[in-house]
């Protein structure tokens, strides 16, 4: 009977025999035990490596935010080229240049403004637009009073 069957003995590990370990070889085509320990899966390698040894691959993610770098790689299309807007000094010269505001840089009440101004400007243009196409059709003689 093998020891901690019996009543009152404690369940303990054999001590590997000579037959044990021809009996592990010829079963599972290995020379030897596996190794005892925590172990795990590194995905980049393909197969599971001790703890103490595994290292995790670095994530930009994990990264810390570097403020100089946020806009890089950003483009905008500008109407017919593509624009690069990968620093904050290009982006900065690119709004100051077409005159466009980042929608948290400016009060509510500023953006309110600019909003009025621009439909006035629109009202404008179309009652002027109206007044040279009612001109014209008078001049030609399609438009009576």
């Amino acid at each position: 009977m093998a020891r901690g069957m019996a009543a009152g003995e404690p369940v303990v590990s054999q001590a590997s025999t000579e037959e044990f370990r021809e009996g592990f070889a010829r079963v599972f085509n290995r020379p030897r035990v596996s190794a005892r320990g925590r172990w795990i899966w590194d995905e980049s390698i393909g197969k599971l490596v001790r703890a103490d040894d595994y290292r995790p691959p670095v994530r930009a993610l994990d990264d810390p935010i570097i403020a100089d770098r946020i806009h890089e790689g950003t483009t905008i299309h500008d109407g017919d080229r593509v624009v690069d807007i990968g620093s904050r000094r290009k982006r900065r010269a690119f709004m100051r240049r077409t005159g466009v505001e980042d929608a948290t840089d400016a009060s509510p009440a500023w953006l309110a403004r600019q909003k009025r101004e621009t439909e006035a400007r629109g009202d404008r243009a179309t009652d002027a637009a109206f007044d040279r196409a009612a001109r014209q059709l008078h001049n030609d003689g399609k438009l009576r009073d």
